[in-house]
């Protein structure tokens, strides 16, 4: 008994980053999503360069209802993206970088703050202009920037809140066009663009 706590301490300790990213991508996976940041933060702590595990533990932390935890994660994810990532207008690094991106701007918009919001959004759709495809996206079952019918749509509600009814209008009927009909959209066109 013994000699197997020994053993396991010993193999924790030679366990590589890449190795607790991917433990806690399983866990993830399986909805354990304290056991994922355990892990997440095991990479962090051996690599702490690594964007991908702060965007999964922020991934993680939405799950458990931590937004603001989410929101730090994302952001030290686009920090370190855009420290240490070349970016091009039609590479990985863009594609991940606007993702990203997008993806906070969303939460932004849950935080109320809407400005916020509206800024990454912008800043997503300039770093992956409509119609480009990614060659790759980051490792998560998120809804890639080529759908992006749901970030005009978020756009559009920050827009409305800002009082900027016309935007808003616009923003949602791109939803509406790219999202086949996005109905949540749709019930606010009818609603408040008329």
């Amino acid at each position: 008994m013994l000699f197997i706590i020994l053993f396991s301490a010993f193999y924790s300790h030679g366990q590589t980053s890449l190795e607790y990213f991917q433990q806690g991508c399983g866990k993830l996976n399986q909805k354990d999503y304290a056991g994922a940041i355990i892990d997440y933060n095991k990479a962090i702590k051996i690599k702490p360069a690594d964007y991908a595990s702060y965007w999964q533990r922020g991934n993680a932390k939405i799950y458990l209802k931590d937004t603001v935890g989410a929101m730090e994660d994302y952001s030290k994810a686009i920090d370190l993206m855009n420290q240490n990532l070349k970016i091009t207008k039609d590479g990985i690094d863009s594609v991940n970088l606007a993702r990203s991106y997008a993806k906070r701007g969303t939460y932004k918009y849950e935080l109320r703050d809407y400005k916020g919001a509206i800024e990454d959004i912008n800043i997503a759709f300039e770093l992956q202009p409509l119609g480009t495809q990614p060659p790759k996206m980051m490792p998560d079952n998120d809804t890639p920037i080529q759908h992006r019918y749901k970030y005009y749509y978020y756009r559009g509600l920050s827009k409305y809140n800002l009082k900027d009814t016309l935007g808003a209008c616009l923003d949602w009927n791109k939803a509406v066009e790219l999202g086949n009909g996005m109905a949540e959209a749709k019930e606010l066109l009818e609603k408040y663009c008329k």
